[in-house]
């Protein structure tokens, strides 16, 4: 499909556009500007969210050197910031097409697919971008957010409690956490799953370092099991890396009641806390 000036008023005006991502040859512009000035241009003008102005200095921009791929997915960000989404889709398209190496054209190109409405689709293209590039953190979390909505009634909690899994595994700790908490979201989960659920979320959080959000989730599973002996652990190890020692006590010590293994570790951590208790108070 070509984008030409016939088309509805909120089209661009890039006259067959298509032809130009596939290097047929066209008019070079008469104006002493460069590619590189309309570019920055083009930037600064986005920056002001004068997108229409943006569009156009990456167009001239793009007539002049069309093997900058990045001008492609800025043409793509100020239609979408416009809502011209089936163009931001198309321009996204033409850049993966350009370089499928180019992160940003596949993840634009979602972004746009989502925006319009199709969920389905937009799944697909980080599909085939996750397996043209590999592995990228954006393009993954997009990737789980939208295959949960095109899933949503489909997907157990269970089932995103297994996603979840998968991704931590991989090392993909975002990817997890948005499984886990889609889970966590799904109504008339069990008991046991939400359990796992708030558990596994609070592993992700430790190895984040967000120790606050690891007893949050942590009190969630006692909540509903109290005896649990990882959320108990989890809990009191986030207390005294927080240096909240008295807290940090309390859940070693429910833990010794709870768990007769390893009772010499865990008497070794109250004892380093009530030491650090007293250093601080003195």
């Amino acid at each position: 499909r070509t984008m030409a000036h016939t088309g509805p008023a909120n089209r661009l005006d890039i006259p067959l556009f298509d032809e130009f991502v596939l290097g047929a040859t066209r008019e070079t512009s008469n104006s002493s500007t460069t590619a590189e000035e309309h570019k920055n241009r083009g930037n600064v003008a986005y920056r002001k969210k004068e997108y229409e102005e943006a569009l156009m200095h990456y167009i001239e921009a793009y007539k002049m050197n069309d093997r900058d791929v990045a001008l492609l997915t800025n043409m793509s960000a100020a239609c979408m910031a416009l809502k011209r989404y089936e163009d931001a889709a198309d321009v996204a398209h033409a850049a993966t097409m350009s370089d499928p190496t180019w992160a940003k054209g596949w993840y634009r190109h979602a972004l746009a697919l989502e925006a319009s409405g199709d969920l389905c689709r937009a799944v697909e293209v980080l599909e085939d971008g996750l397996d043209n590039i590999g592995e990228n953190e954006q393009m993954r979390a997009l990737y789980v957010k939208l295959a949960f909505m095109y899933e949503e009634d489909e997907l157990s909690a269970a089932e995103m409690k297994e996603r979840g899994n998968e991704a931590l595994k991989r090392g993909k700790i975002p990817a997890a956490v948005e499984w886990y908490t889609r889970g966590i979201a799904k109504s008339g989960t069990s008991n046991e799953v939400l359990t796992a659920l708030y558990n596994n979320r609070a592993e992700c959080r430790r190895r984040e370092y967000e120790h606050e959000k690891v007893i949050s989730d942590c009190k969630e599973v006692l909540k509903l099991d109290s005896n649990n002996i990882k959320a108990n652990l989890r809990m009191a190890v986030a207390y005294e890396q927080l240096e909240k020692f008295t807290d940090a006590i309390e859940a070693y010590e429910r833990l010794l009641k709870l768990d007769a293994k390893d009772t010499h570790q865990v008497r070794e951590r109250i004892t380093r806390c009530r030491v650090s208790e007293r250093y601080m108070k003195n």
